[in-house]
């Protein structure tokens, strides 16, 4: 995810990168460039990290990510509520797996999904842009 988001921010920056380089040429503009960069980088950096943090939290609130969660704890916590006894455990596993292994699938699924979309979306910004794309 973190790939495509900075590929994103490349494609959408790299025009404004090439009228801020013939700018920096000029002594004045590079110094009040330079007072505020860390501010204008560290605000940037926090508004990815506010971002990423509120997208993973949607992501882990969703029905089919939060019962995959529970499932997988059910089938870690089976040699512990089997207690030493192996057929119950094998049992256990058998019932349980194929229901994790479906969820699991379904969450690759509509994860790929999102990223066609998301990649898409950043291809047809790049072109609008006339940036080429990596």
């Amino acid at each position: 995810m973190y790939t495509v988001l900075l590929l994103s921010t490349f494609l959408v920056g790299a025009r404004a990168q090439a009228e801020h380089k013939e700018d920096c040429d000029r002594a004045e503009y590079s110094q009040q460039y330079a007072a505020g960069f860390n501010r204008e980088l560290n605000g940037a950096l926090d508004r990815f990290k506010n971002q990423d943090k509120s997208s993973r939290s949607k992501l882990d609130g969703m029905k089919a990510a939060s019962d995959f969660k529970v499932q997988l704890l059910s089938l870690d916590g089976i040699p512990m509520i089997a207690g030493g006894n192996k057929a119950a455990e094998l049992r256990a596993t058998c019932l349980l797996g194929p229901n994790a292994i479906s969820k699991a699938d379904v969450l690759y699924a509509v994860t790929e999904r999102a990223w066609k979309l998301l990649e898409s979306k950043v291809a047809a910004e790049a072109q609008v842009k006339k940036v080429t794309m990596p």
